[in-house]
């Protein structure tokens, strides 16, 4: 019988405020999402990139998401409004026809654009960060997100637990000279290390945050 992997899902937003830091100082995993169709959503994580950097160790995984159906809305809008004034006879109906391979060929080569715009943004990352084209319209493309994060997740245990000594070791050292509030957080920090070792001996649930930016 495989362990339960409970996960902690956060969703600071994009607007940089404490909550936005602490969720990815504390997060295990991170997710940002963006739309192929919207170069807007994408450099709205570019402000990310530094406290991202920080992290060295921190797995990401970028997450395209490019649907057909976005395509086909937008390209419907466009046509209602460029179609308007015309009569409904063939001649016009053949000028809408052509409107809308006009549209429909400007928004690929703007989706392509943003795709590799991102592509070039999970590299900029470093090998750290995964990159994942999906469609929100199929189910199986989300189970390629959750398995692509507990694999991730399982593979970065041995660097979270690294990280939790450091902390322990940082403070074990100024222990001579401390103050009470450091030494709350050391044992805080000790309890923790322990509970974890304890729970994987009792076969019990291994716990990851996760923060999420879309």
């Amino acid at each position: 019988m495989g362990a339960e992997h409970v996960v902690e899902v956060s969703d600071p937003g994009l607007a940089r405020t404490g909550n936005r830091e602490m969720a990815l100082t504390d997060a295990d995993f991170a997710i940002l999402y963006y739309s192929s169709v919207n170069i807007d959503s994408l450099q709205a994580l570019q402000p990310l990139i530094q406290p991202l950097q920080n992290r060295k160790n921190l797995p990401i995984l970028l997450i395209c998401v490019s649907d057909e159906v976005v395509l086909e809305e937008t390209a419907s809008q466009h046509t209602n409004s460029t179609s308007e004034g015309y009569e409904s006879d063939d001649r016009d109906g053949m000028k809408r026809h052509y409107s809308m391979e006009q549209i429909r060929k400007g928004l690929d080569d703007n989706m392509t654009s943003v795709i590799d715009q991102g592509e070039k943004l999970a590299q900029e990352l470093g090998s750290r960060c995964s990159y994942l084209e999906i469609s929100s319209s199929k189910s199986s493309d989300a189970k390629k997100v959750l398995t692509q994060m507990i694999i991730s997740l399982s593979k970065s245990g041995p660097t979270r637990n690294r990280r939790m000594s450091k902390i322990a070791s940082l403070l074990r050292s100024k222990s001579s000279d401390k103050p009470a509030g450091e030494d709350m957080i050391f044992e805080a920090v000790q309890e923790k290390k322990k509970e974890k070792k304890n729970g994987k001996k009792d076969g019990k649930n291994e716990e990851s945050k996760v923060c999420i930016v879309m």
